[in-house]
């Protein structure tokens, strides 16, 4: 699965490189993106040294739950609308404190409510930049 998502972040960078330099907002994903990359191949790595797996799986999860939360951050800062951003900045933080807890105590059900809550609000911010897109 993580090949997958590396694949998908490489090519996708690949294809819209230039498009995501139209504007501060796109701009901000865009670095989210690239730096993604390389902290998603630390994830990679923990396949390959089982006795750190667990520190580098990590790593790569709160990256992608941290990120996004900066980047809405920012979104928000530049946009007219943006207090769904503010909230979803937030809530991503939320998201990310879940997951280290989970970590910390072994709690399988605070995980899956932080992958869940960071799912939904990163669910949420694509279709709103969808939305704004198209019109």
């Amino acid at each position: 699965m993580h090949y997958v998502m590396l694949a998908v972040l490489i090519g996708f960078a690949t294809l819209f490189w230039q498009e995501l330099s139209d504007g501060p907002v796109l701009n901000v994903w865009k670095k989210v993106i690239a730096l993604g990359i390389p902290f998603t191949e630390i994830s990679l790595i923990g396949f390959y040294i089982p006795e750190y797996s667990s520190i580098l799986y990590l790593t790569g999860v709160l990256y992608w739950v941290i990120a996004p939360a900066a980047a809405m951050y920012l979104s928000a800062r530049e946009l007219e609308q943006s207090l769904l951003y503010r909230y979803s900045s937030a809530a991503s933080g939320l998201a990310a404190l879940l997951v280290v807890l989970s970590y910390l105590n072994g709690s399988a059900g605070l995980e899956v409510l932080g992958y869940l809550l960071a799912g939904a609000v990163q669910t949420a911010v694509i279709l709103d930049a969808a939305r704004m897109n198209s019109t």
